[in-house]
């Protein structure tokens, strides 16, 4: 038979593990934005060259996505357009995708959809760990060996999709 005390001890402990996985959980979250954060300082500080010679804007906002884990998270975006725009804007934004091997999916595309290329994502392999690069690929059948994200490789995708 069991006692009072036992089913209070039960539910003491069940909501100290609660606590403890809510506290990972928020742990987490602040994390992946921090990741998210870092990246996209580092994009938009790549463009800002261009930025200052007004060849292009860049504009960084705010947007949420879903991530099947830790649920919805505030993450940054990137616009950038060409100088004069002439309605063409390439948009970098987190996915909120995971699979098994991917974590950290961002998607670069132009935002008129009329782009004749495709799409880039840059990602970082689960393999890797805490400390994973960033490469940068094309997601078709013939997207080629994903390239690591350096300046070069990110001007690259952005200029194919911008005279796509």
């Amino acid at each position: 038979m069991m006692r009072l005390r036992d089913a209070v001890d039960a539910v003491q402990q069940r909501a100290q593990a609660n606590a403890a996985l809510q506290a990972n959980c928020v742990s987490r979250r602040d994390a992946e934005v921090s990741t998210y954060e870092a990246l996209f300082k580092t994009l938009d500080d790549w463009m800002q060259p261009y930025v200052a010679e007004e060849k292009i804007q860049s504009r960084r906002i705010q947007m949420i996505v879903i991530d099947p884990e830790l649920g919805e998270l505030t993450v940054p975006a990137l616009s950038i357009r060409p100088v004069p725009t002439a309605g063409i804007e390439v948009t970098v934004t987190p996915t909120g995708t995971t699979c098994a091997n991917i974590r950290n999916e961002i998607k670069l595309k132009r935002a008129d959809g009329l782009s004749r290329t495709d799409d880039y994502f840059i990602y970082k392999l689960v393999s890797d760990g805490a400390s994973a690069r960033w490469f940068i690929a094309r997601r078709s059948r013939n997207a080629g060996k994903p390239k690591l994200l350096l300046p070069e490789t990110f001007e690259e995708a952005v200029c194919a999709l911008i005279l796509a």
